[in-house]
């Protein structure tokens, strides 16, 4: 399944920064959502 330990904290850390990532976009206007959808 998961070749270490390090690659198991890896994906946790990215799940993580995705879920804040969407909290953020959570609170912003429909146009700044926008402009950052086509940011990335």
């Amino acid at each position: 399944m998961f070749r270490s330990n390090r690659e198991l904290w890896n994906i946790t850390i990215g799940e993580l920064k995705h879920a804040k990532d969407y909290m953020l976009l959570s609170s912003k206007s429909a146009m700044e959502r926008i402009a950052t959808s086509l940011l990335e």
